[in-house]
This record gives structure tokens, C-alpha cells and sequence, in this order.
């Protein structure tokens, strides 16, 4: 029996109907081990669908009308309402309701959802904690928890909420990670799991990613960003290290004429929201971001991601490449590159073509 076929009359309908024709590697890999209450590790490069991957068996295992069963933690804000967007798109057929809990959103309103007890709550660890203080979320009935990009939980100072929140949970719960770079974190999860988990890591396939490099001096940097902006039908979201950096480009890009806007931490919900949708109708040609507010955001097709700076370690850059080539689409990362840059490129362990302003062109146009 297929995966597919092992699902509800209702979801494979659904699938026939996006073209869902078959599961990906991580999805067929993971199903019983999920659906079997194993606790699990996983481990898959970005855009392989990840979040079906675990949503999927998960949900099958869900009582209808008992209360908060499952919780999902994400990192940022972004990316738990990506995740909520998924959740409702499949929980709707299974008769289920799911919330969203964030920071910057109405507590209010959110505490006023909570009254109806959904089954699944996707949030943020901070806000989550909060409501959970305040008795507003019982954890009593919680069956399973995913940490999704748990590399991102597991630093020092989320860990701490993660960690806190965990323990306002039953004493027996299925404990799921997910992550496209995870193995670094792997003692802390199987703490966790007091050692008792599953680990399923899938290889990354045949690179659909063109790794290309300009060299500039670092004074004509934002110069060399705006005429890149010229070329037919370019975007990119537009990676810097530092989040100060993102209002002064963005400000002299504007200036300048190209269609642009940055995304910072102080951004309200909406206007972030706002923003995305922008993007992703095409209404913007750069989105500035640096790696955490870029976590989660999936744009598909999207054609270019760009290194304004150079990533700070090989994590950063298997991130910031993954929001391109998602699901076998074609992409390119291009990285502006000082002269005292190169000899840090190869630390990505990837094969970098040199390119020009007019020789990036016609690769675009091919």
C-alpha cells in the first residue's frame, strides 16, 4: 500500500487536486514512524516538505473535540503562521481547529480562540509560555510536540523558553525535531528523549542551484544591487548579517527607484504580512532580510537569493540557499564578494562561477 492510499478518503481527493501525485523522500520515510508514536529526529534539506511530512501522520492521531493534543514550536513568527496556513489546509477535512499563537498579534483575540480548545496550536515559544502562566493554554492533554527548525530553538535563548514550556507538558508526549541542518543539535534532543528517538536523515538531491559570485568593493555594493534590479523579471530576497543594515539600503534602493522593502524585527503581524504578500505577487523586486527573519519564508520559484554579505558559517549559507531550488525548481545564489572574501568562499563547499554584471544577464535570459 502507498502512503497516499493509507490516507483519508477526504485528503486524497485534496491531493489529486494540488497534484500531489506521489509523497517526497522525507514524507514516505517518515509516515509510520510518525503514525507509529515514535519519537523522531528529522533531518532533510530545506524544500523537500518537511511540514507535511510531520503534519500529516500527526494528524491521523488526533481525537477530535478532546482538547490541545498538538503543539508545533517554531522559531519565528513568520514561519509559525506558514506552518498554521498547512494546518488548516488539512486539519479542515478531519474536522479539527487549530490557533496560532505569536508575539505582536492581538493576546486578546488569541485568548479568545483559545476558548474553543483547538486540537493543534502552532506558536512561538514566548508567547506560548506566556498563555501557559496564565492558565490561558492546558498542556494536560498534549500527546506531541515538534520543534520545528530545532537548530534554531536549541540556541541558548529560546532554548530556555523551549525547555521551560516542555516541562508544563505530560510526563509521556511524542517528541518530534525537524530541521534541514539538525545533527549538530542531536545530544540535546536525545536529553529529551532520555535517549529513546528515531533518527531519519535524508540526503540532499542533485543540486538544481546555480552557486554564482560578483567581486565589488564593498562602497559599491548597494550601486551594483540596484542595477542588478534591471535585469527582466529578477527577485531576490536579499540576505545582510546585520539588521541595522536593512533600513539604510533600503532607503537608498528606494531612492533609486527599485521596488523594494526590508523586513525587521519591530515590524508589526500584519505589515509583515503585508509585506510578504507583496513579494510574493511580484509587486517588489528585493525583499531585505537577514537569517533569522528569513527562516520559514517560502516563496515558490522564487529565482535568486542574494549574499549582500557573506554568510558567518556554512549553516547560514545551506539556509539562505535553501529558499531557492525548493521541490526541484531552478534557482541561483548569488553571493558580492570582496576581495578579502575569497578565501572564506570555500568554506561552503560549493563550486562558485565567477560572473559579471552583463555575463549574470545572459545567464538570466537563457
Amino acid at each position: 500500500m502507498t502512503i497516499i492510499e493509507k490516507l483519508p478518503k477526504e485528503w486524497q481527493d485534496k491531493a489529486q487536486q494540488i497534484g500531489m501525485v506521489d509523497f517526497t523522500a522525507v514524507q514516505a520515510q517518515s509516515f509510520d514512524v510518525l503514525n507509529g508514536n515514535s519519537n523522531l529526529l528529522m533531518v532533510s534539506p530545506t524544500g523537500t516538505g518537511k511540514t507535511l511530512a510531520y503534519l500529516l501522520p500527526l494528524l491521523l492521531n488526533i481525537k477530535k473535540a478532546q482538547g490541545n493534543q498538538l503543539l508545533i514550536l517554531a522559531p519565528t513568527a513568520e514561519l509559525a503562521i506558514q506552518i498554521h496556513e498547512v494546518v488548516k489546509q488539512w486539519s479542515i477535512d478531519l474536522g479539527l481547529k487549530s490557533n496560532v499563537i505569536i508575539g505582536g498579534a492581538s493576546l486578546k483575540r488569541q485568548m479568545e480562540r483559545l476558548k474553543k480548545s483547538p486540537e493543534v496550536i502552532v506558536g512561538t515559544p514566548g508567547r506560548l509560555l506566556e498563555l501557559i502562566k496564565a492558565k490561558k493554554i492546558k498542556l494536560a492533554k498534549v500527546e506531541m510536540i515538534v520543534l520545528d527548525e530545532v537548530d534554531q530553538l536549541f540556541e541558548p535563548e529560546q532554548f530556555k523558553l523551549v525547555d521551560r514550556l516542555i516541562h508544563y507538558a505530560p510526563r509521556k508526549y511524542q517528541l518530534v525535531a525537524v530541521s534541514a541542518t539538525a545533527e549538530r543539535i542531536e545530544a540535546q534532543f536525545s536529553a529529551l528523549t532520555e535517549g529513546v528517538f528515531k533518527r531519519l536523515i535524508v540526503e540532499a538531491q542533485p543540486s538544481v542551484v546555480d552557486y554564482l559570485k560578483i567581486s565589488v568593493e564593498k562602497r559599491k555594493k548597494v550601486e551594483l544591487l540596484s542595477k542588478i534590479a534591471n535585469i527582466p523579471e529578477m527577485q531576490a530576497l536579499v540576505f545582510f548579517n546585520q539588521l541595522n543594515d536593512l533600513g539604510a539600503v533600503e532607503e537608498k534602493l528606494i531612492y533609486q527607484g527599485v521596488p523594494v522593502a526590508s523586513l525587521a524585527s519591530d515590524v508589526n503581524k500584519n505589515y509583515r504580512k503585508i509585506i510578504l504578500e507583496k513579494f510574493k505577487n511580484g509587486e517588489l523586486t528585493y525583499l531585505l532580510v537577514t537569517d533569522i527573519l528569513a527562516r520559514g519564508i517560502d516563496i515558490k520559484q522564487l529565482p535568486f537569493v542574494i549574499n549582500f554579505d557573506l554568510p558567518m558559517n556554512q549553516e547560514s549559507f545551506i539556509h539562505r540557499s535553501g529558499r531557492v531550488g525548493r521541490m526541484g525548481n531552478h534557482g541561483k545564489v548569488l553571493t558580492l564578494v570582496q576581495q578579502t572574501d575569497e578565501k572564506w568562499l570555500k568554506k561552503f563547499k560549493v563550486d562558485f562561477i565567477d560572473v559579471t554584471l552583463k555575463g549574470l544577464q545572459f545567464i538570466e535570459n537563457i
